[in-house]
């Protein structure tokens, strides 16, 4: 009898609950589930996985204004980008970006070149080729507001495919993420590592799995 009367008012109070869950609505019920359950991730795939167990080299151009504006921004994305991957792609083996940095330099018109002559060059199997196309800090027409914008294309070339590409995907980074508001009072240095930063790894993304987490 008591353990019955115990069940009764269980269900009685369950049902309460759910009733005032209803009456105030799905932002009340759905805070209760992140509170239980916590936040959602989402696991999202590679677009390209061709890097797994190959040799590349990440090499990089940019548009007259980024070499102008943005001198740091080839040099310091192929880096990034090449540690980026080696790191989230450990079966990969990746060219010393220094050694594609000095290809580079050797050859100024390097991008006039067949992608084929420029994989047997550096003597990998796969070229990782970013055209930086905007890369600026400064709000548009404002230089006192800090805003970045990134914009480049992304391709893959490989040994067998000779000229033809594989994969290629136009990516877009900001800083700050997802704000349409620009700063003010900003560090410029720190400012240009952080927009960098954030092309990386929207770049490095492409090649990888990752998790995003829903707040």
């Amino acid at each position: 009898m008591k353990s019955r009367l115990i069940h009764q008012r269980y269900c009685a109070s369950l049902l309460l609950l759910m009733g005032m869950l209803i009456l105030c609505g799905c932002d009340t019920l759905g805070f209760m589930v992140y509170a239980v359950t916590g936040p959602e991730e989402e696991t999202v795939p590679a677009e390209y996985k061709g890097l797994e167990n190959s040799h590349f080299a990440v090499i990089v151009s940019a548009d007259a204004n980024t070499l102008y504006q943005s001198p740091e921004a080839s040099r310091g994305l192929c880096v990034a980008v090449t540690r980026e991957i080696a790191k989230h792609v450990p079966t990969s083996v990746a060219l010393d970006p220094a050694d594609v940095i000095a290809f580079t330099e050797h050859n100024p018109y390097w991008t006039t070149m067949p992608h084929d002559k420029i994989i047997a060059k550096l003597n990998v199997d796969k070229l990782v080729l970013i055209d930086i196309v905007q890369y600026q800090i400064h709000e548009k027409g404002n230089a006192n507001v800090y805003k970045g914008t990134a914009i480049a294309n992304v391709s893959i070339a490989d040994q067998q495919h000779r000229n033809t590409l594989v994969y290629s995907k136009v990516v877009k980074a900001t800083h700050p993420v997802g704000s349409a508001i620009g700063m003010v009072n900003a560090d410029e240095s720190e400012f240009r590592l952080a927009l960098l930063s954030n092309l990386t790894t929207t770049i490095g993304h492409l090649f990888y799995e990752y998790i995003i987490i829903h707040e």
